[in-house]
C-alpha cells in the first residue's frame, strides 16, 4: 500500500512538472518575463541615455520570447514593440526616430503645395529583406543615417475630393514625383503607395504604387 502511494505521488509530481513545462512554454512565467522587460530596458537606456518605460509584455511562444510595448518617459505618446529576438535583427526606437523624420519630411512637402487635401500618412522601415551587396544600418541611432542606408515603404491617401478621373491620377502622379525629386535620394530606396477612397463609403477607387517617383502599379 506505501509503495503504491509512493508510485501515485510520482506520477503525480511527473503529470505537474510536464504540464508546467507546457504552460510555460505557451505562456512563459514572471520570473523570465521581468528578466525579459529589464534586458530590453538595459538596451535602450544605455543607447539612448535617457530613461525608458514598459507598458506591457506578452509571451509569444512562436520566438519564444516577451512582445514587450515600450517607450521613452519623457514622452508618453511615443510606444514602440520589441523583444530580445527582434534586437537581434534591429532597433525599433532607432526605426521609430527615422520613419518620424521621413514623415515630417513628406508632409512639410506635401502640405507646402497641396494644402487644400486632409490627407493621412505611413511611414515603416523594412526590415524582412535582404539585398545582395546592400549593408543596412538597422542598429543605427540617428535617423540620417538609417534614411542613407535602409529602404521604407510609405502610404498617402486622402477622400476623393471632387476631381475627374483623369485629374485624380495626374495629381496623384504629381505628388510622387514632387516628393521623389524633394527628398533627393534619402531614403535610399522609397516604396510609395497613394491611394484614394471614396467619400460615401470609404472604399479605396483610385490605388498607384510609386518606386523613385515612377508608376509601378496602376489600378
Amino acid at each position: 500500500m506505501k509503495l503504491k502511494k509512493i508510485i501515485i505521488a510520482i506520477i503525480l509530481i511527473a503529470i505537474i512538472v510536464i504540464i508546467g513545462y507546457f504552460l510555460n512554454g505557451l505562456f512563459g512565467n514572471p520570473i523570465s518575463k521581468s528578466i525579459a522587460e529589464k534586458e530590453v530596458l538595459t538596451y535602450f537606456e544605455e543607447k539612448y541615455n535617457k530613461d525608458f518605460q514598459v507598458y506591457s509584455s506578452n509571451y509569444n511562444f512562436l520566438i519564444p520570447d516577451y512582445n514587450i510595448k515600450m517607450g521613452p518617459s519623457d514622452d508618453q505618446e511615443v510606444v514602440f514593440e520589441t523583444s530580445r529576438y527582434e534586437l537581434k535583427r534591429f532597433d525599433s526606437y532607432g526605426a521609430y526616430l527615422a520613419q518620424e523624420e521621413l514623415k515630417s519630411r513628406m508632409l512639410e512637402i506635401i502640405a507646402k503645395d497641396y494644402p487644400e487635401i486632409k490627407f493621412t500618412l505611413q511611414v515603416e522601415e523594412q526590415h524582412d529583406i535582404d539585398v545582395a551587396g546592400v549593408e543596412f544600418a538597422f542598429f543605427a541611432s540617428n535617423p540620417q543615417i538609417r534614411l542613407e542606408k535602409n529602404y521604407f515603404s510609405t502610404n498617402i491617401s486622402w477622400v476623393d475630393t471632387g476631381l475627374s478621373n483623369d485629374e485624380t491620377i495626374m495629381l496623384m502622379d504629381e505628388i510622387a514625383l514632387k516628393i521623389n525629386n524633394e527628398l533627393k535620394g534619402i531614403p535610399k530606396e522609397l516604396a510609395l503607395d497613394i491611394s484614394v477612397k471614396d467619400k460615401k463609403s470609404g472604399e479605396e477607387i483610385f490605388y498607384r504604387f510609386y518606386v523613385k517617383g515612377k508608376a509601378i502599379i496602376k489600378d
